[in-house]
């Protein structure tokens, strides 16, 4: 422990002129205190105004009762001024959502007055945090000076105690005295609550909540500590958290490995020069608190949470909150981390590369595809099948035969269109359907004789192999005659060849709700639901005994369900991948899968 010499001014004034000298000192400066005082109320009116203002969200007011403050800088003091400025860090942060010129707002009304606060009803987390950088970042002189470079920088004492620190003097010396209490003359730091007994084997906090007078003047606050009986003192730096300084004597400053019975301690506060303006105890004459196995554990203090040194001790089980002191080997609660200023934080997460993306449509759409698929059919029907009876391949015997045709089927090569409107953000509504891409022919056995009665109206359209030679004009009566004379027209055996009788087109037109469900990137995925009504073609091998046929299914009742993919190129352009499934029932019943590909296009 250094010794703290008391110096002592030794001029005087010679006293017959020290009266007048204090008269004209009166008249001179009892004026201009006046006026400052006058300056200062309006000051802090201004920000109170601004504050009013802020808190109604009247941003341009705030800033500009503050502006007006700030042009009083050169008639009040530093703690008036500082206010101003920490006011303006709250109105940059949480107003203009600027946080530069918050922190740099922060950091002038610091380097003014150190003890300067942020008022709890205007601040938020965004805003306790840049205060506690600027703190930070302010400790060193160099950072304040060149902080405070541009600033015009009021000349008072800040309302300090004229025997604390610099700038003060013995009533009986020069104004240029420094004046450093005896070692017993010093005062408190703040308030301590010193403990009598700790309970064995835990951490031992220290915390001091520091006088306002002093914030000012402290720069650093020191414990010193010995464990047991030991005479050698090692060094504990408290760190500034709320309104003071606090820190721990923890387990593994050897707590945990000498498990003492006693802790010696003192606690000196030191200005930005390193000297001593305060403290607790003494190295002649510490505190002392006994760790004993029947005392109560330590509660929280100041945000730090004593441990329990025992070997087998559980971590304690109220973890450090957001915004709470912490230290990095004890952690934070669950989804926080100790950060970089001593106080638990949000887990940062990497910030991932933003993937283009490329909206679709959201009014309405047209699709264009088109595909092929098979399915299941059974469907009766009656079927004309010819039998030879001579070497005249014409010659022979026709009959309709019942066979009811099932099994596996191709539909053909489909063509579908969709025109979609969107009724909600994830819903559309569409009107569409299926035709054949390709015309196919419908064919079965016909007679002479019934050829002749279909074709009467335009006889170029039957052949001479069926009816024979006939005038280049014929009457209905000349045609019905060569045709009986062509063939012999008996019941169940006559003349016939197979004709291309019909041209049917496919179709299907329906209904569908579909639900846009997910977006992978530029890939957007969808589901419907359908009904439908048409006319469907199918064919299957080998069921008319000569030939391949198409067996129409006419009035058919059309449920669909399935799923389709789209792949954005642009807004409005993109590919379809489609897989539809229909169930028909009516005119036999049918069960069909399509693979649909082809073009959406929307706005």
């Amino acid at each position: 422990m250094m010794n703290r010499p008391t110096f002592r001014a030794v001029k005087k004034l010679h006293k017959p002129i020290l009266p007048v000298v204090l008269l004209i000192t009166a008249l001179v400066v009892l004026p201009q205190s006046v006026a400052a005082q006058s300056k200062v109320a309006q000051a802090r009116g201004l920000v109170s105004k601004a504050m009013q203002a802020y808190s109604n969200l009247d941003l341009d007011t705030a800033k500009n009762s503050l502006e007006k403050a700030l042009a009083l800088a050169s008639d009040i003091d530093k703690m008036t001024l500082a206010n101003i400025y920490a006011n303006f860090g709250v109105l940059w942060a949480g107003g203009f959502v600027d946080n530069a010129k918050a922190k740099q707002s922060f950091m002038i009304a610091l380097c003014l007055d150190s003890t300067v606060q942020v008022d709890p009803m205007v601040s938020t987390p965004e805003i306790h945090m840049l205060f506690k950088l600027a703190q930070k970042q302010t400790r060193k002189k160099r950072t304040c000076k060149k902080t405070l470079a541009n600033i015009e920088v009021p000349d008072d004492s800040g309302g300090a105690d004229p025997t604390i620190g610099t700038g003060g003097g013995d009533p009986d010396g020069d104004p240029g005295d420094i004046y450093i209490p005896d070692a017993d003359q010093l005062p408190s730091c703040g308030e301590h609550l010193a403990s009598d007994e700790q309970k064995r084997q835990y951490e031992f906090p220290v915390y001091v909540e520091t006088h306002n007078a002093l914030m000012g003047q402290l720069d650093r606050m020191i414990a010193f500590y010995a464990l047991d009986d030991s005479l050698v003192f090692s060094e504990l730096v408290l760190s500034p958290t709320g309104l003071g300084y606090a820190s721990m004597i923890t387990c593994e400053d050897g707590i945990k490995e000498q498990n003492p019975r006693s802790i010696a301690y003192y606690i000196e506060g030191q200005d930005s020069s390193g000297r001593v303006i305060c403290g607790h105890g003494t190295s002649e004459a510490p505190l002392r608190v006994m760790m004993m196995s029947e005392a109560v554990p330590p509660s929280q203090v100041a945000g730090l949470i004593p441990r329990n040194c025992s070997p087998d001790a559980d971590m304690p089980d109220e973890l450090p909150q957001y915004g709470e002191i912490c230290r990095p080997d004890m952690g934070c609660a669950d989804g926080l981390v100790c950060g970089d200023f001593g106080t638990c934080e949000k887990v940062k997460k990497k910030e991932e590369p933003e993937r283009p993306t490329v909206d679709g449509p959201s009014k309405f759409y047209a699709t264009i595809g088109g595909g092929s698929g098979f399915g299941y059919i059974s469907k009766e029907m009656n079927i004309r099948q010819f039998t030879q009876t001579s070497s005249d391949e014409r010659e022979g015997f026709l009959e309709e035969v019942k066979k009811n045709p099932s099994g596996t089927a191709w539909n053909g090569v489909p063509v579908r269109l969709e025109v979609g409107f969107f009724v909600a953000k994830h819903f559309s509504i569409e009107i569409g359907g299926r035709f054949d891409a390709k015309i196919d022919t419908f064919k079965e056995y016909k007679s002479c004789w019934e050829l002749s009665q279909e074709r009467a109206a335009d006889p170029t359209d039957l052949t001479s192999e069926c009816l024979g030679p006939i005038d280049d004009d014929p009457s209905a009566d000349e045609i019905e005659a060569a045709a009986k004379r062509s063939v012999a027209h008996e019941e169940g055996k006559e003349s016939s060849f197979l004709f291309n009788s019909e041209y049917r087109v496919a179709w299907l037109a329906h209904v569908r709700a579909r639900y846009w469900f997910m977006q992978l990137g530029r890939a957007s995925m969808s589901a419907f639901l359908g009904a439908g009504y048409g006319y469907t073609k199918y064919r299957i091998s080998g069921v008319s005994g000569q030939r391949t046929l198409y067996f129409p299914m006419t009035g058919m009742i059309d449920i669909e369900v399935g799923a389709a993919v789209v792949f954005n190129i642009t807004k409005n352009v993109g590919f379809l991948v489609e897989l539809p499934i229909d169930v028909m029932v009516g005119d036999g019943f049918g069960l069909n899968v399509d693979l649909n590909i082809g073009l959406s296009f929307g706005y």
